[in-house]
């Protein structure tokens, strides 16, 4: 067994990431005593709140597409950047990060190497890129010590791809990165919730149904937009919202109020009645576990990661990959039953108290380094 940790390095593709999946893990490792650094393209802006997590960020050139010349010479920069550091632990993510940074950590001799398995791309592709991208994951595989997927189902989907065997892969409780903060994340009364929704424009007898993340392909953007235009066929009191950034500059139908990137996303998730997530792959996805956090319903495809985010028929609904009519069927029929709503709400918000409190999450990946 290795010696006890004491500092860890957790490296990851773009500085984003540091914020929206490790959002407070990074100052709870502080807290107890580990010195932390980050590593990513770009700078991690600094707040009052980065400056209280004692951490240090360290920035590498690194691009999310494949390029062998740039991912050499970023190789190269991860050297510089361990043998400065000198961890005892590295927790790398997200595809380019993980490759390069793990390439590293091997030839160095870092003494725990974990791959923290995100999300698996390869699942939407085919052809040459999909044989890329395999031989990448296969190398990951061999420099790490233990792959942590983020969810059941990725690890099972891994496994039977034949990435890693099933020694080498674990994953911790239910699944998630990083759980959900329900104290900041949670649901209004019925005064409060009827006054946010009318200053966002919805009225009354308005059933919110939501799309949150980015409009892009794999996310079944297209799923959605065919079947809320279904779903408001039957039921014209159906709102159709889509939150995120248009990263594809993907058409948005006229029946779709766009709304962007939102500086508040909880007033959204408060005021909604149903979150849709029609995604053809995930690792796990943290949209449903948030409006669960508000007791929201989710309907979500079975895809990997997606589907370990609903317990079908309790906390929401689970339909197939790009099934428009399962996923405009599932949307009518919770559009027009509050009271499942609100069964399912309330189902929801319990099972995240239950599985997915950050501290939980966050410890679990520790003993699991801890292991090592």
């Amino acid at each position: 067994m290795s010696s006890e940790i004491k500092r860890i390095l957790f490296a990851v593709t773009i500085a984003p990431t540091i914020r929206v999946l490790m959002d407070g893990q990074i100052e709870w490792l502080v807290q107890r005593g580990y010195e932390v650094h980050t590593c990513s393209a770009g700078n991690l802006e600094s707040t009052r709140r980065d400056q209280a997590f004692g951490h240090q960020h360290h920035s590498i050139p690194m691009t999310r597409d494949m390029s062998p010349l740039r991912d050499l010479q970023s190789v190269v920069r991860w050297f510089k950047v361990i043998a400065e550091v000198r961890p005892d632990t590295l927790v790398a993510s997200t595809p380019k990060a993980a490759l390069v940074s793990l390439i590293a950590a091997k030839l160095l001799r870092v003494p725990r190497k974990v791959y923290l398995l995100r999300g698996l791309r390869l699942e939407t592709t085919s052809g040459w890129r999909r044989r890329v991208l395999s031989l990448s994951e296969k190398v990951c595989v061999w420099c790490a010590d233990v792959v942590i997927a983020v969810s059941p189902s990725l690890e099972r989907e891994y496994i039977q791809s034949g990435l890693a065997s099933a020694a080498k892969v674990r994953h911790v409780g239910q699944g998630s990165s990083n759980g959900v903060n329900t104290t900041w994340l949670m649901p209004l009364s019925e005064s409060e919730r009827s006054d946010k929704r009318h200053d966002l424009g919805f009225l009354p007898g308005d059933v919110v149904v939501a799309y949150v993340g980015r409009l892009v392909t794999d996310k079944g953007w297209d799923v959605f937009c065919e079947s809320t235009r279904i779903a408001q066929l039957n039921n014209p009191n159906i709102r159709a919202v889509a939150i995120g950034s248009n990263e594809e500059s993907l058409d948005v139908p006229d029946w779709i109020s766009y709304v962007g990137v939102s500086d508040d996303i909880r007033s959204w998730y408060q005021a909604m009645d149903v979150l849709v997530l029609p995604t053809f792959r995930e690792g796990f996805p943290n949209v449903p576990l948030e409006a669960a956090a508000c007791a929201v319903p989710t309907i979500a495809s079975r895809a990997t990661g997606a589907v370990d985010s609903v317990i079908d028929g309790l906390t929401g609904v689970l339909v197939g990959v790009r099934d428009i009519p399962q996923t405009s069927a599932a949307i009518s029929l919770l559009a027009g039953d509050s009271a499942l709503r609100q069964s399912m709400g309330i189902a929801a918000r319990e099972r995240v108290l239950k599985d997915f409190q950050p501290e939980s999450i966050w410890q679990g990946y520790l003993d699991i380094y801890s292991a090592l």
